[in-house]
């Protein structure tokens, strides 16, 4: 009998060191993450400030009409500040106006600062920019409307509208390119350092006094410049503050879980005692009966 109750008390040791690791190693699944990627969409209907319809790649429209075209971004966390630099076809397009209060202006308490260049200064290349300084911060997340750009159509042609990176110099980096800043000034989708968005991006074209044909046209020629300062410069140098995280009432449902991802301590104990008070009550039973 001496024998059975060392096994039982080895045995609830024993489990109760296997649930540890097994939910040590084993966390609450937080499902995949999408990666970051920007769009211009040559048409606007179904888009809002948070929300994205089917983007489209070109529309054909008629000379003198007014077009209007969104760059969108999609799966972004904690975004403050972005710039992007719109190579268009300036003898078929004119740039007229823009609009960024969108999704970095749909928290409560944003503060959206324009730092795009004057749209008459466009001339095949337009600097959009836009900053959230509101302090504290409140950083977007999800999908949604960076700008709303605004052309008119000037004589026929197919204009592409890119964000693509451009290397003026020849060294092998890029020049211009899009910038995404999120909080706390990490460059999101930077994976070579270089501060430049690395991730998907997909252009759109306008085809003017004509059908939208099967391939895109090229991208037009730009002048070599120098760029201007990145905008979400003045996100980088202020110090951020965390804001505050309520964390939930445990329940019944989540095994005693307060919300966040990790191994339920609270369940594991309770079993672990149990098992180990139930070896002790039949060591002590034994030794009695001895």
């Amino acid at each position: 009998m001496n024998r059975i109750v060392l096994a039982a008390l080895s045995v609830s040791v024993v489990l109760a060191l296997a649930l540890l690791g097994t939910s040590a190693v084993h966390p609450r699944d937080s499902g995949a993450q999408e990666p970051v990627s920007l769009t211009v969409d040559a048409d606007p209907a179904g888009n809002v400030a948070t929300s994205l319809g089917p983007a489209d790649q070109c529309v054909a429209v008629r000379s003198g009409d007014s077009i209007q075209v969104d760059i969108v971004v999609r799966d972004v966390t904690d975004l403050l500040g972005w710039e992007a630099y719109a190579i268009y076809d300036a003898s078929v397009l004119k740039l007229t106006d823009r609009d960024v209060r969108l999704f970095l202006a749909a928290n409560a308490g944003s503060n959206v600062f324009d730092a795009s260049d004057a749209p008459a200064n466009a001339a095949g290349r337009y600097r959009v920019a836009a900053a959230d300084i509101a302090d504290p911060p409140v950083p977007d997340s999800g999908s949604g409307v960076l700008a709303r750009l605004t052309f008119s159509a000037l004589s026929p042609g197919v204009s592409l509208i890119s964000l693509r990176r451009l290397d003026f110099s020849g060294d092998g980096k890029p020049d211009i390119g899009p910038i995404l800043t999120a909080f706390g000034g990490e460059r999101i989708g930077d994976s070579n350092g270089d501060t430049y968005f690395d991730g998907p991006t997909a252009d759109a074209w306008i085809a003017v006094d004509g059908d939208c044909p099967q391939q895109p046209p090229p991208l037009p020629t730009v002048v070599p410049f120098t760029p201007e300062p990145s905008t979400p410069l003045p996100i980088a140098t202020r110090t951020a503050t965390t804001p505050a995280t309520l964390t939930p009432t445990p329940s019944a449902t989540d095994g005693g879980s307060n919300g966040e991802d990790g191994p339920p301590w609270a369940l594991i104990g309770g079993l672990s005692a149990a098992l180990v008070l139930l070896a002790g009550m039949l060591l002590l039973w034994r030794l009695r009966a001895a």
